[in-house]
């Protein structure tokens, strides 16, 4: 390998690293917890899941898991904070039943079961 391949291979590493810790930095999970979950995403056994032993094509798809991950969990919390509102809405409207509240629009997405995720979603549940 040239030294200008394993200086991308190195590059490549520090930054898989530096998305991939702060799932554990930030307490999503533990250290441990973070490379199981990273050993299941690339499927590999645990012995082979660090990024160390990763090329560069394998380092891309830390990151791409690791950015999936986090899309989901903001996914997630914004299906939370809208059921809070739709919820808020609804008590409103049971404490002033004839009072009518003029802006609906922005809890149309949420138009199913409480707790649910927008139509059209392949996330499932959010809550």
């Amino acid at each position: 390998m040239s030294r200008v391949s394993k200086d991308l291979v190195k590059r490549a590493r520090q930054e898989a690293h530096k998305e991939f810790d702060l799932l554990w930095k930030f307490g999503h999970m533990t250290r441990s917890e973070a490379y199981a979950w990273l050993a299941s995403k690339m499927q590999l056994p645990g012995e082979l899941a660090h990024i160390k032993q990763f090329n560069r094509e394998q380092c891309d798809q830390v990151k791409k898991h690791v950015k999936a991950y986090w899309a989901v969990l903001r996914f997630k919390e914004m299906c939370r904070l809208d059921t809070k509102a739709k919820q808020a809405i609804y008590n409103a409207r049971q404490a002033y039943p004839t009072e009518p509240i003029k802006d609906k629009a922005p809890w149309a997405i949420i138009d199913r079961e409480e707790g649910s995720c927008p139509s059209g979603s392949d996330l499932g549940t959010c809550i």
